[in-house]
């Protein structure tokens, strides 16, 4: 999902806007868990984040269910790019994507330069 070479927070560009290069970014395995955890590193299912949007704050991943969830449907859209849903669903048992949840976080990058990709829903 992200090559820790970019630099920045996955969230603060997502959330912000903000590419800044930030020292002491955490990995964050975003399917998580005591199996998932290692088929995550395997798919590269994983971003990396400022403490603030890990485990500290109102909006770090570890406690808040929102964020949490987009970056499931994040990563589970970055793994259908490459695979089926059948494959997804026979490795992870559990679709992330929620048809008829709001639409979040109408972030596009101000840069191709960037190896992060977000995977918006799909509108008509």
């Amino acid at each position: 999902m992200q090559n820790k070479a970019d630099g920045c927070c996955y969230l603060c560009a997502r959330l912000h806007g903000i590419y800044d290069r930030q020292d002491n970014l955490q990995e964050h395995h975003v399917i998580f868990g005591r199996a998932n955890r290692r088929l995550s590193e395997k798919y590269g299912l994983k971003v990396y984040l400022c403490l603030h949007h890990h485990t500290e704050g109102p909006e770090a991943v570890h406690h808040n269910a929102q964020l949490r969830q987009q970056l499931e449907e994040d990563a589970q859209r970055a793994f259908l790019r490459t695979h089926t849903m059948a494959e997804w669903m026979s490795i992870f048992g559990r679709n992330f994507i929620m048809s008829d949840s709001p639409p979040h976080l109408d972030f596009k990058p101000k840069s191709e330069d960037l190896g992060i990709t977000f995977f918006e829903e799909d509108r008509e």
